[in-house]
């Protein structure tokens, strides 16, 4: 009965929770309206707003103030602290005393980064029912101007609740500030150096909220002398350019010339593997001449990680020079290069997938063809093979010695699906017929039977090689009889 009782007055409460909060939003929608529109100065709307005590009417306008557009950031602000707003917040996420000095340094405009942790340590202050209420505040200081929200996030990062801290740390770097990249770096080798309760996912999300436009921020903490430190910064940047890579491609211009000079200099001879290896892929992104040699150095790096970015960072056709170092990757020791150097020749247009197909033919090495043939079947660049087949192709000779090729090596599904294919020109299928009868699978007859019945030039030319598969076959049974 007592469970029912909570229960109906639970309901009953939110119930005129939500009616008085949608009486506030309506009642002070106009008010907001006209500030955001210019109307109104701060002080006019503060005393228009300040009638609002209750909690749910204080929620309405926070949610109006904080979903406003991000160019108002600045007048909002100031708002919220003329409101007091600002001042609860920071009592909520840093306690009574700290919180109210924080909020008149912010005022002044004279606060300082980071001014030290305080109970970081205080086991009370970690358990989730009093973290969140913090974490809620800290998201909601977010809220204003960048420099505001670094400052007050950096003084969050001292929070003891790993809640908070994620909290700050996305904070960070939503605004992109900076300043804040050097926190952050802190934040990340204490991570790696597990002395935080923070996650690398964590900070380095942070570190990917940025754009390709801050990278030259992330040049005085890339000489860091913690090499995992130095790994993810790489990593993060590598993300970065991938993201802004989507939408258009990237050159050497899309870079500042130090940010350009100290990859191709320094991080690509970075003591560090990994590092090295995630540098390749930035260096791709160069798109120059200069990124090519540079990359032609890591193709052949001692370490098959840096190998295998290098020849990943190389696909694309404006790195056909390397199309002979790629091609040497292709008898890398390990499978993985061989796999990547093999999809990169595959990117660069046509020339350098011709080379792949003319290394498929002269190899003797059956990991290297295998490699390549696994490649052609899984690209389904195996139809531009079949379309090259007509007789008086430019490219005739190359497919149909690649078809013998894949039939000499049992790897015949592929021809045989293009062979029963209507598809297909009929003078490619009657090569590929001439090809598979050379090693032909169990498969072969049945389908030269079927394409024996029509009536066509293709039809006696089915007719015509199965008659002669008929034969030899005879001839061996007579020779092992």
């Amino acid at each position: 009965m007592l469970f029912l009782t909570f229960v109906m007055y639970r309901r009953l409460a939110r119930k005129r929770y939500y009616a008085v909060k949608d009486s506030a939003r309506d009642r002070y929608q106009h008010v907001i309206a006209k500030f955001l529109r210019g109307e109104l100065e701060v002080s006019q709307t503060a005393s228009l707003l300040e009638e609002a005590t209750s909690q749910p009417e204080q929620d309405a306008l926070e949610e109006m103030l904080l979903n406003a557009p991000p160019e108002q950031r600045a007048r909002i602000s100031e708002l919220l602290f003329a409101l007091g707003n600002v001042e609860r917040w920071a009592r909520t996420a840093f306690g009574y005393r700290r919180g109210r000095t924080f909020v008149q340094r912010a005022f002044r405009g004279d606060a300082p980064l980071g001014t030290g942790p305080a109970n970081r340590w205080n086991p009370i202050l970690r358990l989730r029912f009093f973290s969140v209420p913090r974490a809620i505040a800290i998201e909601r200081l977010g809220s204003l101007t960048p420099l505001l929200a670094t400052y007050f996030s950096t003084e969050a990062l001292a929070d003891p609740a790993f809640e908070v801290q994620r909290t700050a740390i996305g904070v960070l770097g939503r605004h992109r500030v900076p300043a804040a990249i050097p926190q952050l770096v802190k934040e990340l080798q204490r991570a790696v150096e597990q002395a935080s309760d923070l996650s690398l996912r964590s900070v380095k999300a942070a570190l990917v909220s940025y754009q390709i436009d801050d990278l030259p921020w992330f040049l005085p903490v890339l000489a860091h002398p913690n090499s995992r430190v130095r790994f993810f910064l790489v990593d993060a940047i590598r993300e970065i350019c991938l993201h802004a890579a989507r939408t258009l491609p990237l050159n050497k211009n899309d870079f500042s010339q130090p940010f350009y000079e100290i990859f191709l200099d320094q991080m690509s001879a970075d003591t560090s593997a990994d590092v090295r290896a995630r540098s390749a892929a930035v260096i791709g992104y160069f798109r120059d001449q200069r990124a090519a040699q540079v990359l032609r150095r890591l193709l052949t790096d001692e370490n098959e990680f840096v190998r295998l970015h290098a020849t990943r960072a190389c696909a694309d056709r404006l790195f056909a020079t390397l199309v002979p170092d790629l091609l040497r990757r292709l008898e890398d020791p390990k499978w993985r290069v061989r796999e990547s150097a093999a999809r990169a020749l595959r990117a660069m247009d046509r020339d350098g997938f011709d080379e792949l197909l003319r290394l498929f033919i002269a190899t003797t090495d059956r990991y290297t063809a295998d490699q390549i043939i696994d490649e052609i079947q899984r690209s389904g660049t195996v139809e531009d093979v079949v379309s090259s087949l007509v007789p008086g192709n430019a490219d005739f000779a190359l497919a149909e010695a690649v078809c013998r090729k894949m039939v000499q090596m049992g790897k015949t599904s592929l021809l045989l699906n293009a062979l029963a294919s209507s598809g297909v020109p009929d003078e490619a299928r009657a090569v590929m017929m001439d090809a598979i009868a050379l090693a032909p699978p169990p498969e072969f007859y049945p389908l030269l039977q079927a394409l024996s019945q029509h009536e066509s030039a293709l039809g006696f030319k089915a007719a015509s090689v199965m008659s002669a598969s008929a034969v030899r076959r005879a001839a061996v049974g007579g020779v092992d009889a």
